[in-house]
């Protein structure tokens, strides 16, 4: 009936990514047909430093932004059901 919030952190998610936080939230609108979804991401990354950086950042953005379309699709699919 209320907002609901979704948490998920991840430690050493992976050899660029030393960690990682992702938070969804979804509210219910007014009338009640409906719902927001609102996700903030923020990730840490001692690796995306120096010169050799500037590569493995686009790759490193794109994982990202990856993610976030699963976990819109995740929260689609399930409410779905």
């Amino acid at each position: 009936g209320g907002e609901t919030f979704i948490a998920d952190k991840q430690l050493y998610a992976s050899r660029y990514v030393d960690a990682a936080l992702t938070v969804v939230s979804l509210a219910p609108t007014a009338d009640g047909t409906g719902f927001y979804v609102l996700v903030g991401a923020r990730a840490r990354s001692t690796m995306l430093r120096g010169v050799g950086a500037r590569m493995l950042r686009g790759r490193v953005e794109r994982a990202t932004r990856e993610t976030a379309t699963m976990y819109l699709g995740w929260i689609r699919a399930s409410l779905a059901l």
